[in-house]
């Protein structure tokens, strides 16, 4: 594929410009969010985002000053892609932000 100057003829470097900013931009989706999750009887209020990526999204919840990000797998569970383990965060917490994210996507 030829790259072409914006000001040639052809018309054809308007269409590759059209094509690169549909997916740079407007393709791309972000959305932020506070997310209420119940916890140990407290009900608490975790940052996140919701990212989409034309037909699929991810969430992004900031918890004790890291970003996990969530997402659903093919059977349509969530799961953890960024979870590192040395991190200090309670699975039942974890667990809690999967039932919150369950209600808001029913």
């Amino acid at each position: 594929m030829t790259l072409y100057p914006v000001g040639y003829n052809s018309g054809y470097s308007y269409r590759v410009c059209f094509a690169l900013i549909y997916i740079c931009v407007l393709n791309y989706m972000e959305h932020f969010f506070d997310l209420p999750v119940t916890y140990k009887d407290q009900t608490l209020s975790l940052r996140a985002r919701l990212v989409t990526f034309g037909y699929t999204y991810k969430f992004f919840i900031m918890v004790n000053k890291y970003e996990i990000q969530v997402e659903r797998d093919d059977q349509m569970n969530w799961r953890i892609l960024n979870y590192d383990p040395e991190i200090e965060i309670e699975s039942s917490l974890l667990e809690a932000i999967v039932a919150s994210l369950d209600k808001i996507t029913e």
